[in-house]
């Protein structure tokens, strides 16, 4: 999987796709995984961190979704 100017690079059944988005939202787990988000902060692309990922101290899952419905209104 990769993130470009392109969209979203994925594969299905085996074969690339390339999913044309402007935003993306990874939601995924309760174990901080920041390598995607330490490499595209170095990138043009703009990136934010919430919820589990910028805090895993407790599982708050009203917490997250609070930070990302404002945040999805800022975008």
């Amino acid at each position: 999987m990769k993130v470009d100017d392109a969209g979203l690079h994925i594969g299905v059944n085996r074969q690339p796709q390339t999913l044309e988005a402007d935003t993306i939202i990874v939601c995924a787990g309760q174990t901080p995984l920041r390598s995607w988000y330490d490499e595209l902060r170095d990138s043009s692309l703009p990136v934010h961190l919430i919820g589990g990922a910028a805090e895993a101290a407790e599982i708050d899952a009203k917490l997250a979704i609070k930070q990302a419905s404002h945040l999805a209104a800022e975008i």
